[in-house]
């Protein structure tokens, strides 16, 4: 078996009935390789279709969680990571063969694409591969890295201007993790 054969990409999404885990709707997308899904303070939920290797590039959907109904935002490389924030969804894209990190976003109550970085102070990020949103400061985490070199960890403020950056310790820091909540135990 050669890996150039398909491994079963898929385009589709599934709308999971909480209460009975079951399928209700399983959701046609025009493009293959879904593999991040965010909800918008609206209810809509976006996905990002990663690209297929020298096949397809990656690409945005919007989808209405109501009637089901799929709208393309971008295709042709739109990115590799996003996160919302408030009503911007962040998106991450990192171009391999330019071995260049670019980022953008998209205004979820204007409906716009927005091609400029949300980083704002000229902070250049080399090589990102995570992107997180803290729920509380909404201070933006960037991690970065490759097998080479320990990663780092980009820390910016909702407003865009770095705040703080430091070497993850290991090669690859796959995202920034937080506890919003207090958890108790009954002894």
């Amino acid at each position: 078996y050669g890996y150039q054969n398909e491994v079963g990409y898929d385009n589709t999404v599934s709308a999971i009935n909480l209460s009975t885990f079951k399928e209700d709707k399983k959701i046609e997308l025009p493009a293959y390789n879904p593999v991040r899904l965010k909800k918008d303070n609206q209810g809509n939920i976006y996905v990002l279709c990663w690209e297929i290797w020298q096949k397809t590039k990656s690409s945005l959907y919007k989808l209405n969680p109501s009637t089901y109904a799929v709208t393309k935002i971008a295709d042709g490389g739109v990115g590799i990571e996003m996160v919302l924030s408030g009503d911007k969804l962040l998106i991450m894209k990192l171009d391999y063969e330019a071995d260049a990190t670019t980022f953008s976003y998209y205004n979820t109550k204007k409906g716009e694409l927005i091609n400029q970085s949300f980083i704002t102070d000229g902070t250049i990020i080399e090589k990102g591969n995570s992107l997180t949103v803290d729920p509380v400061t909404e201070n933006i985490y960037v991690g970065t890295g490759d097998y080479l070199t320990k990663g780092k960890m980009y820390i910016f403020s909702k407003e865009g201007k770095l705040l703080n950056q430091f070497t993850s310790g290991g090669y690859y820091p796959m995202g920034a993790y937080f506890l919003t909540e207090k958890t108790y135990a009954v002894n």
